[in-house]
């Protein structure tokens, strides 16, 4: 399931999945990185993607409670959003923007 997620970001930020290693994921050594927030935003959703696969995996261990892909994926999305947002001014882009293709 986490290789799922982690595959749906990648698509998301416009990247194929079998390109990369994990390391080169949370590194941002792929060629995308060409602005300082884009580096910065790039890093928040990857920490978004570990705490979402984290709090996911303790819902099934504690409470026999496990979400779909495609629900932790929007999770991911929306969560990413409100913490960069949060944290970023004026270098996110609006709402519609962020979930076609940041």
């Amino acid at each position: 399931m986490a290789k799922d997620i982690w595959a749906k970001v990648l698509k998301w930020w416009g990247y194929n999945s079998a390109l990369f290693g994990y390391e080169d994921i949370f590194n941002g050594t792929f060629g995308y990185v060409a602005h300082d927030h884009k580096r910065n935003q790039w890093r928040a959703v990857c920490w978004v993607v570990c705490y979402i696969i984290w709090k996911n995996r303790n819902a099934k261990v504690f409470k026999n409670k496990l979400e779909t892909v495609p629900s932790l994926f929007s999770e991911v999305q929306v969560l990413s959003y409100d913490w960069i947002s949060r944290r970023c001014k004026g270098h996110i882009m609006d709402w519609l923007q962020w979930f076609s293709q940041p």
